[in-house]
């Protein structure tokens, strides 16, 4: 079994570390797993965070390129 830190998540998801902590602080996500002062994340709960992520339109689902600024022009 894997386990991810935060930043990690936030690599693969795409995203600022900082709003993978505020889903938890804000209650949409439950917290994972500790060990001392570091979350641990299992790939299950990296799917979650996927799904939150993409449901609000933030981030990209792992696998898929990071999506551009709004305004960029592909050339």
């Amino acid at each position: 079994m894997a386990f991810y830190t935060t930043r990690q998540v936030a690599d693969l998801l795409g995203v600022r570390w900082y709003r993978v902590v505020y889903a938890h602080h804000a209650g949409h996500i439950p917290e994972p797993g500790r060990v001392g002062n570091l979350r641990l994340y299992t790939e299950a709960e990296v799917r979650l965070l996927a799904d939150y992520f993409t449901a609000r339109g933030e981030g990209s689902p792992p696998g898929e390129p990071d999506r551009q600024p709004a305004g960029t022009i592909n050339r």
